[in-house]
C-alpha cells in the first residue's frame, strides 16, 4: 500500500515526461514533443505560469480519453511553436474543461483563444433547449442509496438517518450525501431575465462544447441531454458518500481508477494525505444490483479521474484555487475574476461566441 503522504499519480507541478507514449499516432506525438519543448523554454526564461499553462495540454494528451482530443491535438500542431498561442490554448482549456470540475458554482474569466473546428454551443441554443429533467435530487438520491445499500460507496459507512441499522454489520454510522460526477448547476438558472444569466449561457455554451468532445456528441441537444436542468442527477451521474469524502471528490484529490472487471475500481488519492491509510488503494464494487437502477457511468468517472491528474500534476489545481479565493466576497459565486461584466474578459468572450454557431 501506498504511503499515505504521497499521492498516486505524482507531485504537483511535475515537468512533462520527455517520452511520448507508445501508442500514440504520430500527430498526437508531434503535439506531445511541441509542448514539451515549449514548457521547457517558459521555465528557462522563468514563466512559472506559462509552463503551467502549456504543461496543461500534455497532460491532457497524456490522461484524457482520445476520443475528445482531436481538436486539442490540431491547435497544437497548427500552432507551430508560437508561443502566445500555445499560452492561450492552455488557457482556454484550463477554465472551459478544467475549471468545469473545480469550479462548479463560479464563472472564470474566459480565456482568449478558444479552440476552432469542432461542434460548439451557443449561449442561444442552450437557452432554448433548457427543460425539466425527469429525475430530481430527492428521488436521486434516495434511488442512490438503495443502490447503495445506504452506505457510502467508499468508505462502507451507514447511513445515520437509515430507519434500519445492524450495528454488527456496520458499526461506524454517518450523515451521506448525494455526489455528482458531473458538477450540478452547469447548465441549470433559476433567474432568466439578468445580465448575468445570459453571461453564464454564454460561458456555459463554451465548457459545453468542449466536454462535449469526450461524450462523442455532436449537436447542443446530445450534449445537454447529460447537464440540462435535473438531468444531472441521473442515476449514472451520482453515487452516496460522507461529506469529507464528497468534498475531496468534487476537489479532485481522490478519484476512482477501473480495474479490469465491469464497475470495479480502485480508490486513488491524487492530493497526498487526502485519504487515511484504510482508504487508500481500496478495492469498491460500484455494481448495481437492481437492473432498473444503473450503475455510475464509467465513462464519468474516467473523465473526472484525468481532469484530476491533469489538474495536479500540471499545476493548473493550485491556479484555479488561487483565481477562487482572489475573487471578491460578494461576486464569487457570480462574476469573473477580471472584473464582472464589463470587463475586458467578457467582452473577449462575447466577440468569440457571436462568431460560432452549432453544427
Amino acid at each position: 500500500m501506498m504511503n499515505a503522504l504521497h499521492g498516486a499519480y505524482g507531485a504537483p507541478n511535475t515537468p512533462l515526461p520527455e517520452k511520448p507514449l507508445h501508442q500514440w499516432a504520430p500527430d498526437i506525438s508531434a503535439a506531445y514533443l511541441l509542448c514539451c519543448r515549449e514548457e521547457a523554454a517558459a521555465a528557462q526564461r522563468g514563466s512559472r505560469p506559462d509552463a503551467v499553462l502549456i504543461r496543461i495540454l500534455g497532460y491532457l494528451l497524456r490522461f484524457c480519453p482520445p476520443l475528445g482530443l482531436a481538436s486539442l491535438v490540431m491547435e497544437i500542431n497548427s500552432s507551430a511553436g508560437n508561443h502566445e498561442r500555445l499560452v492561450s490554448l492552455g488557457q482556454y482549456w484550463k477554465d472551459a474543461f478544467l475549471g468545469v470540475w473545480k469550479r462548479n458554482h463560479s464563472t472564470p474569466a474566459p480565456a482568449s483563444h478558444p479552440t476552432r473546428g469542432s461542434v460548439t454551443i451557443t449561449a442561444d441554443a442552450v437557452s432554448q433547449l433548457l427543460t425539466a429533467g425527469p429525475i430530481d435530487y430527492t428521488q436521486s438520491k434516495r434511488l442512490a442509496l438503495t443502490r447503495h445499500a445506504n452506505c457510502c460507496a467508499f468508505s462502507g459507512m451507514y447511513d445515520l438517518k437509515a430507519p434500519e441499522w445492524d450495528a454488527a454489520k456496520h458499526p461506524r454510522r454517518a450523515q451521506l450525501e448525494l455526489c455528482h460526477v458531473w458538477p450540478q448547476g452547469l447548465v441549470r438558472f433559476e433567474d432568466r431575465d439578468t445580465v448575468e444569466h445570459d453571461d453564464k449561457l454564454a460561458w456555459n455554451g463554451t465548457c459545453l462544447a468542449v466536454l462535449s468532445w469526450f461524450m462523442g456528441d455532436n449537436t447542443a441537444a446530445d450534449v445537454l441531454h447529460h447537464f440540462n436542468g435535473d438531468n444531472v442527477h441521473d442515476l449514472r451521474n451520482v453515487f452516496i458518500a460522507t461529506k469529507e469524502l464528497h468534498g475531496l471528490f468534487d476537489d479532485m484529490c481522490i478519484c476512482l481508477e477501473a480495474r479490469a472487471e465491469a464497475n470495479m475500481y480502485t480508490l486513488k488519492q491524487v492530493v497526498g494525505g487526502a485519504l487515511d491509510h484504510q482508504l487508500i488503494d481500496k478495492i469498491l464494487d460500484m455494481n448495481s444490483p437492481y437492473p432498473n437502477i444503473p450503475a455510475v457511468s464509467p465513462e464519468f468517472l474516467a473523465l473526472h479521474r484525468a481532469c484530476a491528474i491533469v489538474a495536479h500534476l500540471s499545476g493548473a489545481g493550485e491556479l484555479l484555487e488561487k483565481e477562487e479565493r482572489d475573487r471578491e466576497p460578494d461576486n464569487r459565486h457570480e462574476l469573473p475574476a477580471g472584473g464582472g461584466t464589463q470587463s475586458r474578459e467578457w467582452d473577449l468572450l462575447r466577440h468569440q461566441l457571436g462568431s460560432i454557431s452549432v453544427h
